[in-house]
Protein backbone atom coordinates (compact mmCIF):
# COMPACT_ATOMS: atom_id res chain seq x y z
CA UNK A 1 0.00 0.00 0.00
CA UNK A 2 2.70 2.46 0.63
CA UNK A 3 3.61 2.45 -2.75
CA UNK A 4 0.75 2.83 -4.53
CA UNK A 5 -0.22 5.77 -2.05
CA UNK A 6 3.24 7.48 -2.87
CA UNK A 7 2.42 6.74 -6.88
CA UNK A 8 -1.14 8.33 -6.65
CA UNK A 9 0.06 11.03 -4.38
CA UNK A 10 -2.41 10.27 -1.64
CA UNK A 11 0.59 10.03 1.46
CA UNK A 12 -0.81 13.01 3.57
CA UNK A 13 -4.53 11.98 3.15
CA UNK A 14 -3.40 8.53 4.70
CA UNK A 15 -1.87 9.58 7.66
CA UNK A 16 -5.40 11.33 8.92
CA UNK A 17 -6.22 7.90 10.17
CA UNK A 18 -9.58 9.99 11.26
CA UNK A 19 -10.35 11.15 7.85
CA UNK A 20 -9.22 7.31 6.09
CA UNK A 21 -11.44 5.71 8.09
CA UNK A 22 -14.53 7.62 7.38
CA UNK A 23 -13.89 7.60 3.87
CA UNK A 24 -13.54 3.83 4.26
CA UNK A 25 -17.01 3.83 6.10
CA UNK A 26 -18.58 5.70 3.81
CA UNK A 27 -17.39 2.91 0.70
CA UNK A 28 -18.80 0.12 2.31
CA UNK A 29 -22.09 2.13 3.39
CA UNK A 30 -22.76 3.16 -0.64
CA UNK A 31 -20.81 0.91 -2.43
CA UNK A 32 -21.79 -2.44 -3.99
CA UNK A 33 -21.25 -5.34 -2.14
CA UNK A 34 -20.11 -9.00 -4.19
CA UNK A 35 -18.88 -11.97 -2.67
CA UNK A 36 -16.56 -14.86 -2.46
CA UNK A 37 -15.26 -18.43 -2.07
CA UNK A 38 -13.96 -17.59 1.67
CA UNK A 39 -17.41 -16.64 2.65
CA UNK A 40 -16.21 -12.59 3.43
CA UNK A 41 -18.12 -10.15 1.66
CA UNK A 42 -15.98 -7.26 -0.86
CA UNK A 43 -17.68 -3.85 -1.23
CA UNK A 44 -16.61 -1.66 -4.28
CA UNK A 45 -16.90 2.69 -4.54
CA UNK A 46 -15.35 4.63 -7.23
CA UNK A 47 -14.09 7.75 -6.53
CA UNK A 48 -13.02 9.78 -9.81
CA UNK A 49 -10.22 7.74 -11.31
CA UNK A 50 -10.14 5.72 -8.41
CA UNK A 51 -11.77 2.68 -6.77
CA UNK A 52 -11.73 1.60 -3.35
CA UNK A 53 -12.36 -2.34 -2.32
CA UNK A 54 -12.82 -3.78 0.90
CA UNK A 55 -13.16 -6.89 2.25
CA UNK A 56 -15.21 -7.75 5.47
CA UNK A 57 -14.84 -10.74 7.27
CA UNK A 58 -18.47 -12.31 8.59
CA UNK A 59 -18.05 -13.95 12.34
CA UNK A 60 -21.53 -15.64 12.37
CA UNK A 61 -20.99 -16.77 16.38
CA UNK A 62 -20.83 -13.06 17.66
CA UNK A 63 -22.88 -11.92 14.45
CA UNK A 64 -20.21 -9.39 13.60
CA UNK A 65 -18.66 -7.80 10.54
CA UNK A 66 -15.02 -7.15 10.66
CA UNK A 67 -12.99 -4.72 8.42
CA UNK A 68 -9.97 -6.82 7.37
CA UNK A 69 -8.24 -5.24 4.35
CA UNK A 70 -8.96 -2.58 1.70
CA UNK A 71 -7.44 -1.83 -1.20
CA UNK A 72 -7.59 1.40 -4.37
CA UNK A 73 -7.09 0.42 -7.74
CA UNK A 74 -6.80 2.73 -10.53
CA UNK A 75 -9.05 2.79 -13.14
CA UNK A 76 -8.05 2.02 -17.24
CA UNK A 77 -8.61 0.09 -19.35
CA UNK A 78 -5.36 -2.30 -20.10
CA UNK A 79 -7.13 -5.90 -19.28
CA UNK A 80 -4.55 -8.90 -19.32
CA UNK A 81 -4.68 -12.74 -20.50
CA UNK A 82 -2.41 -14.10 -18.28
CA UNK A 83 -1.75 -17.63 -17.11
CA UNK A 84 -1.15 -18.40 -13.23
CA UNK A 85 2.23 -19.90 -12.56
CA UNK A 86 2.81 -21.89 -9.37
CA UNK A 87 5.94 -20.54 -8.50
CA UNK A 88 5.99 -20.31 -4.45
CA UNK A 89 5.81 -16.69 -3.04
CA UNK A 90 4.75 -15.04 0.25
CA UNK A 91 1.54 -14.41 0.57
CA UNK A 92 -0.71 -13.86 4.28
CA UNK A 93 -3.03 -16.38 3.91
CA UNK A 94 -5.33 -14.52 6.61
CA UNK A 95 -6.08 -12.09 3.56
CA UNK A 96 -8.74 -13.85 0.65
CA UNK A 97 -8.24 -10.07 -0.81
CA UNK A 98 -5.03 -9.79 -2.44
CA UNK A 99 -2.62 -12.85 -3.49
CA UNK A 100 1.12 -12.13 -4.44
CA UNK A 101 1.41 -14.06 -7.80
CA UNK A 102 3.74 -14.84 -10.83
CA UNK A 103 1.88 -14.78 -13.62
CA UNK A 104 2.87 -15.74 -17.48
CA UNK A 105 1.55 -14.24 -20.84
CA UNK A 106 -1.60 -15.89 -22.96
CA UNK A 107 1.63 -17.87 -24.87
CA UNK A 108 2.90 -19.05 -21.24
CA UNK A 109 6.17 -17.44 -22.14
CA UNK A 110 8.14 -15.64 -19.20
CA UNK A 111 6.82 -14.56 -15.96
CA UNK A 112 6.10 -11.42 -13.91
CA UNK A 113 4.78 -10.40 -10.65
CA UNK A 114 1.48 -9.27 -9.64
CA UNK A 115 -1.18 -8.38 -6.83
CA UNK A 116 -3.99 -10.14 -8.02
CA UNK A 117 -7.02 -7.24 -6.17
CA UNK A 118 -9.85 -9.56 -5.25
CA UNK A 119 -8.57 -12.82 -5.98
CA UNK A 120 -10.82 -14.78 -3.59
CA UNK A 121 -13.53 -14.46 -6.65
CA UNK A 122 -11.30 -17.02 -8.78
CA UNK A 123 -11.88 -20.39 -8.54
CA UNK A 124 -8.18 -21.74 -8.92
CA UNK A 125 -4.60 -20.93 -8.49
CA UNK A 126 -2.94 -23.94 -10.29
CA UNK A 127 -0.22 -23.86 -13.17
CA UNK A 128 -1.99 -22.44 -16.14
CA UNK A 129 -5.35 -21.17 -14.72
CA UNK A 130 -6.61 -18.41 -17.23
CA UNK A 131 -6.60 -15.01 -15.48
CA UNK A 132 -8.29 -11.59 -16.76
CA UNK A 133 -6.91 -8.63 -15.14
CA UNK A 134 -7.41 -4.39 -15.57
CA UNK A 135 -3.92 -3.83 -14.50
CA UNK A 136 -2.18 -0.63 -13.23
CA UNK A 137 1.49 -0.75 -12.62
CA UNK A 138 2.37 2.04 -9.45
CA UNK A 139 5.84 3.36 -9.85
CA UNK A 140 8.16 3.34 -6.89
CA UNK A 141 11.17 5.23 -9.19
CA UNK A 142 10.67 6.20 -12.12
CA UNK A 143 12.33 7.96 -14.92
CA UNK A 144 12.21 9.08 -18.79
CA UNK A 145 13.98 9.85 -21.88
CA UNK A 146 14.17 11.49 -25.19
CA UNK A 147 14.74 8.92 -27.14
CA UNK A 148 16.37 4.87 -27.01
CA UNK A 149 19.45 5.94 -27.72
CA UNK A 150 19.19 8.53 -24.52
CA UNK A 151 17.97 5.48 -22.60
CA UNK A 152 21.24 3.81 -23.93
CA UNK A 153 23.54 6.00 -22.93
CA UNK A 154 22.69 5.95 -19.42
CA UNK A 155 23.22 1.98 -19.09
CA UNK A 156 27.20 1.56 -18.27
CA UNK A 157 29.06 -1.50 -20.93
CA UNK A 158 29.36 -4.76 -18.79
CA UNK A 159 33.19 -5.50 -16.94
CA UNK A 160 34.67 -8.71 -15.92
CA UNK A 161 31.46 -10.88 -15.92
CA UNK A 162 31.68 -14.14 -15.55
CA UNK A 163 30.63 -14.91 -19.40
CA UNK A 164 33.35 -12.93 -21.20
CA UNK A 165 31.78 -12.34 -24.48
CA UNK A 166 29.67 -9.41 -22.93
CA UNK A 167 32.61 -7.63 -22.01
CA UNK A 168 32.74 -4.50 -23.28
CA UNK A 169 28.75 -4.56 -24.51
CA UNK A 170 25.87 -2.74 -22.97
CA UNK A 171 22.88 -5.01 -21.40
CA UNK A 172 19.71 -3.11 -21.85
CA UNK A 173 16.35 -4.41 -21.40
CA UNK A 174 13.92 -5.16 -24.32
CA UNK A 175 11.27 -2.54 -24.85
CA UNK A 176 8.02 -3.45 -23.58
CA UNK A 177 9.81 -6.12 -21.02
CA UNK A 178 8.40 -6.57 -17.34
CA UNK A 179 10.39 -8.17 -15.42
CA UNK A 180 10.60 -9.51 -12.17
CA UNK A 181 13.94 -8.12 -10.90
CA UNK A 182 12.72 -8.13 -7.72
CA UNK A 183 12.48 -11.89 -7.10
CA UNK A 184 14.95 -13.46 -9.60
CA UNK A 185 17.63 -10.86 -7.88
CA UNK A 186 16.66 -12.24 -4.46
CA UNK A 187 16.62 -15.81 -5.48
CA UNK A 188 19.66 -15.39 -7.10
CA UNK A 189 21.30 -13.59 -3.96
CA UNK A 190 19.56 -17.20 -2.19
CA UNK A 191 22.04 -19.12 -4.41
CA UNK A 192 25.18 -16.99 -4.84
CA UNK A 193 25.22 -16.57 -0.85
CA UNK A 194 24.34 -20.33 0.42
CA UNK A 195 22.49 -19.16 2.76
CA UNK A 196 18.59 -20.02 1.43
CA UNK A 197 17.24 -16.53 2.66
CA UNK A 198 16.24 -13.64 0.66
CA UNK A 199 14.37 -10.79 1.39
CA UNK A 200 10.67 -11.62 0.00
CA UNK A 201 9.12 -7.87 0.68
CA UNK A 202 11.11 -7.31 -2.75
CA UNK A 203 9.27 -10.18 -4.57
CA UNK A 204 6.76 -7.58 -5.64
CA UNK A 205 9.22 -4.93 -7.84
CA UNK A 206 9.21 -5.04 -11.34
CA UNK A 207 10.95 -3.33 -13.78
CA UNK A 208 9.06 -2.04 -16.74
CA UNK A 209 10.96 -0.23 -19.69
CA UNK A 210 8.72 0.78 -22.77
CA UNK A 211 7.90 3.62 -25.19
CA UNK A 212 5.35 5.99 -24.07
CA UNK A 213 2.16 5.44 -26.28
CA UNK A 214 0.05 8.49 -24.81
CA UNK A 215 -0.21 10.43 -21.45
CA UNK A 216 -2.63 12.08 -19.17
CA UNK A 217 -3.50 13.64 -15.76
CA UNK A 218 -6.24 11.88 -13.51
CA UNK A 219 -7.38 12.40 -10.51
CA UNK A 220 -8.54 11.27 -7.30
CA UNK A 221 -12.34 12.81 -5.82
CA UNK A 222 -14.44 12.60 -3.33
CA UNK A 223 -17.41 14.28 -3.68
CA UNK A 224 -16.53 16.91 -5.51
CA UNK A 225 -13.12 17.93 -3.67
CA UNK A 226 -9.97 16.42 -5.60
CA UNK A 227 -7.74 14.69 -3.04
CA UNK A 228 -4.85 14.26 -5.39
CA UNK A 229 -3.90 14.38 -9.13
CA UNK A 230 -1.43 12.19 -10.87
CA UNK A 231 0.14 11.21 -14.42
CA UNK A 232 -0.67 7.94 -16.21
CA UNK A 233 1.31 6.60 -18.75
CA UNK A 234 0.38 4.09 -21.47
CA UNK A 235 2.51 1.89 -23.19
CA UNK A 236 2.85 -1.70 -24.88
CA UNK A 237 4.45 -4.52 -23.10
CA UNK A 238 5.02 -8.13 -23.37
CA UNK A 239 1.79 -8.87 -21.61
CA UNK A 240 -0.36 -6.22 -23.37
CA UNK A 241 -1.29 -2.68 -23.11
CA UNK A 242 -0.30 -0.79 -19.34
CA UNK A 243 -0.98 2.21 -17.36
CA UNK A 244 1.54 3.31 -15.88
CA UNK A 245 1.13 5.47 -12.32
CA UNK A 246 3.54 8.08 -10.29
CA UNK A 247 3.17 11.91 -8.85
CA UNK A 248 4.47 14.45 -10.37
CA UNK A 249 6.92 15.20 -7.23
CA UNK A 250 8.53 11.71 -8.49
CA UNK A 251 10.15 13.33 -11.75
CA UNK A 252 12.49 16.47 -12.55
CA UNK A 253 11.59 19.25 -14.30
CA UNK A 254 14.25 17.72 -16.93
CA UNK A 255 12.06 14.75 -17.31
CA UNK A 256 8.89 16.18 -17.23
CA UNK A 257 9.58 17.55 -20.96
CA UNK A 258 10.07 13.93 -22.14
CA UNK A 259 6.23 12.84 -21.08
CA UNK A 260 5.25 12.38 -24.65
CA UNK A 261 4.16 10.17 -27.14
CA UNK A 262 8.16 8.19 -28.43
CA UNK A 263 9.82 8.92 -25.17
CA UNK A 264 11.51 5.62 -23.20
CA UNK A 265 10.43 5.16 -19.94
CA UNK A 266 11.33 3.09 -17.05
CA UNK A 267 10.34 2.76 -13.51
CA UNK A 268 10.38 0.28 -10.71
CA UNK A 269 7.27 -0.76 -9.52
CA UNK A 270 4.40 -2.88 -8.55
CA UNK A 271 1.90 -4.57 -10.42
CA UNK A 272 -1.76 -4.52 -9.65
CA UNK A 273 -4.69 -6.34 -11.03
CA UNK A 274 -8.32 -6.84 -10.84
CA UNK A 275 -9.98 -9.92 -11.80
CA UNK A 276 -13.07 -8.83 -10.41
CA UNK A 277 -14.08 -8.10 -13.81
CA UNK A 278 -16.29 -9.03 -16.46
CA UNK A 279 -18.07 -12.61 -15.19
CA UNK A 280 -16.76 -11.89 -11.96
CA UNK A 281 -17.37 -8.33 -11.57
CA UNK A 282 -20.44 -9.41 -9.33
CA UNK A 283 -18.38 -12.08 -7.36
CA UNK A 284 -17.75 -15.45 -7.22
CA UNK A 285 -19.39 -17.58 -9.92
CA UNK A 286 -21.24 -21.06 -9.28
CA UNK A 287 -21.62 -22.77 -12.51
CA UNK A 288 -20.30 -26.24 -14.00
CA UNK A 289 -16.95 -25.11 -15.35
CA UNK A 290 -16.11 -22.94 -12.38
CA UNK A 291 -17.20 -25.36 -9.83
CA UNK A 292 -15.03 -27.88 -11.41
CA UNK A 293 -12.16 -26.02 -11.61
CA UNK A 294 -12.62 -25.05 -7.50
CA UNK A 295 -12.72 -28.91 -6.83
CA UNK A 296 -9.69 -29.47 -8.92
CA UNK A 297 -8.12 -27.10 -6.64
CA UNK A 298 -8.79 -28.35 -3.41
CA UNK A 299 -8.20 -32.20 -4.67
CA UNK A 300 -4.53 -30.71 -5.35
CA UNK A 301 -4.20 -27.67 -2.53
CA UNK A 302 -6.45 -29.08 0.08
CA UNK A 303 -8.64 -26.50 2.00
CA UNK A 304 -11.97 -28.20 1.30
CA UNK A 305 -13.47 -25.75 3.06
CA UNK A 306 -13.08 -23.19 0.55
CA UNK A 307 -15.93 -25.45 -1.50
CA UNK A 308 -18.56 -24.88 1.31
CA UNK A 309 -20.52 -22.19 -0.16
CA UNK A 310 -20.68 -24.13 -3.65
CA UNK A 311 -22.17 -27.63 -2.05
CA UNK A 312 -25.70 -28.20 -1.76
CA UNK A 313 -26.65 -28.92 1.60
CA UNK A 314 -27.69 -32.45 0.40
CA UNK A 315 -24.47 -33.07 -1.88
CA UNK A 316 -23.71 -36.78 -2.13
CA UNK A 317 -19.94 -38.14 -2.56
CA UNK A 318 -19.49 -41.80 -4.69
CA UNK A 319 -16.49 -43.37 -5.19
CA UNK A 320 -15.11 -46.65 -5.77
CA UNK A 321 -12.46 -46.00 -3.01
CA UNK A 322 -15.06 -45.38 -0.39
CA UNK A 323 -17.05 -47.98 1.40
CA UNK A 324 -20.49 -46.08 1.33
CA UNK A 325 -21.98 -43.07 -0.22
CA UNK A 326 -20.93 -39.60 1.98
CA UNK A 327 -24.10 -37.75 2.43
CA UNK A 328 -23.72 -33.90 3.61
CA UNK A 329 -21.95 -30.73 3.13
CA UNK A 330 -19.82 -31.56 6.43
CA UNK A 331 -18.88 -35.21 6.08
CA UNK A 332 -17.89 -34.68 2.36
CA UNK A 333 -15.41 -31.62 2.91
CA UNK A 334 -14.29 -33.21 5.87
CA UNK A 335 -13.84 -36.71 3.49
CA UNK A 336 -12.19 -34.38 1.01
CA UNK A 337 -9.25 -32.84 3.43
CA UNK A 338 -8.63 -35.63 5.26
CA UNK A 339 -8.35 -37.86 1.79
CA UNK A 340 -5.61 -35.35 0.63
CA UNK A 341 -3.83 -35.19 4.00
CA UNK A 342 -3.58 -38.38 3.95
CA UNK A 343 -2.43 -39.19 0.09
CA UNK A 344 1.45 -39.39 0.54
CA UNK A 345 1.82 -40.51 -3.01
CA UNK A 346 2.58 -38.20 -6.08
CA UNK A 347 -0.64 -37.40 -7.98
CA UNK A 348 -1.43 -35.77 -11.34
CA UNK A 349 -4.74 -34.10 -12.31
CA UNK A 350 -5.90 -33.32 -15.30
CA UNK A 351 -9.25 -31.38 -16.80
CA UNK A 352 -10.76 -33.25 -19.79
CA UNK A 353 -13.53 -33.68 -21.63
CA UNK A 354 -15.75 -37.37 -22.00
CA UNK A 355 -16.08 -38.88 -25.18
CA UNK A 356 -18.89 -41.44 -25.11
CA UNK A 357 -20.65 -41.38 -21.72
CA UNK A 358 -22.88 -38.22 -21.85
CA UNK A 359 -20.04 -36.62 -24.30
CA UNK A 360 -18.45 -32.86 -23.93
CA UNK A 361 -18.91 -33.15 -19.87
CA UNK A 362 -15.86 -31.76 -18.11
CA UNK A 363 -14.51 -34.18 -16.04
CA UNK A 364 -11.21 -34.04 -13.65
CA UNK A 365 -8.28 -37.07 -14.63
CA UNK A 366 -6.46 -38.26 -11.58
CA UNK A 367 -3.49 -40.20 -12.25
CA UNK A 368 -0.74 -41.60 -9.74
CA UNK A 369 2.78 -41.47 -9.89
CA UNK A 370 3.18 -41.07 -13.94
CA UNK A 371 1.94 -38.48 -15.51
CA UNK A 372 -0.16 -40.91 -18.02
CA UNK A 373 -0.68 -43.54 -15.26
CA UNK A 374 -4.85 -42.88 -15.25
CA UNK A 375 -6.24 -43.90 -12.09
CA UNK A 376 -9.84 -42.05 -11.48
CA UNK A 377 -12.16 -40.31 -13.25
CA UNK A 378 -13.81 -37.56 -11.04
CA UNK A 379 -17.68 -35.83 -12.56
CA UNK A 380 -20.13 -33.37 -10.49
CA UNK A 381 -23.32 -32.63 -11.05
CA UNK A 382 -24.60 -29.33 -10.90
CA UNK A 383 -28.20 -27.95 -9.84
CA UNK A 384 -30.33 -25.03 -10.68
CA UNK A 385 -27.96 -23.15 -8.44
CA UNK A 386 -25.30 -24.01 -9.29
CA UNK A 387 -24.37 -25.89 -6.58
CA UNK A 388 -22.51 -28.98 -6.14
CA UNK A 389 -25.01 -31.75 -5.46
CA UNK A 390 -23.12 -34.77 -6.17
CA UNK A 391 -19.47 -35.78 -6.69
CA UNK A 392 -18.20 -39.27 -8.54
CA UNK A 393 -15.26 -40.93 -8.60
CA UNK A 394 -14.92 -43.61 -11.13
CA UNK A 395 -12.23 -45.96 -11.91
CA UNK A 396 -14.62 -46.99 -15.59
CA UNK A 397 -12.35 -48.36 -17.85
CA UNK A 398 -15.09 -48.04 -20.46
CA UNK A 399 -15.45 -44.04 -20.31
CA UNK A 400 -13.32 -42.49 -23.00
CA UNK A 401 -11.85 -38.72 -22.21
CA UNK A 402 -9.59 -36.31 -23.91
CA UNK A 403 -7.53 -34.63 -21.55
CA UNK A 404 -6.30 -30.95 -21.34
CA UNK A 405 -2.82 -30.75 -22.19
CA UNK A 406 -1.34 -28.99 -18.51
CA UNK A 407 -0.51 -31.62 -16.00
CA UNK A 408 -0.57 -30.48 -11.90
CA UNK A 409 0.99 -32.78 -9.22
CA UNK A 410 0.38 -32.03 -5.46
CA UNK A 411 3.16 -34.70 -3.78
CA UNK A 412 5.92 -36.27 -4.87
Amino acid sequence: MPIVLKAIDLEEVFDDDEFLLAWVGKSIEEGRSFGGYSGNIYSHKKYGNAEIYSCLVVNEEDKKVELEKFDIQISGACVWKVRYSDIPLKNDISYNMTRLSAVKNSEGDGFTIMHLINADVLPSFLEDDEIEAQVVAYALDVHYYEDEGAFAATVPECESVKCENLNGYKILPAMGSVLPNGFLRGNIVKMDNGTGEHDESDDELVTITGIVKAACVKAIKLDEEVLSKFIVIRLETQFGELDLVHSRAMITDEEALYIKEGAIVQAVAILSGDVAIKEYENGFVKNQKNDLAALRYALIKGNASRLKLIMAEDISYESVNADSVIKGKENVIAHLNYVHNETKTKYFSYLATLKNENPGERCIILAEDEKYNFTSIVRIVVNEEGLISKIIITNNPNIKFKIDTKPIYSKG
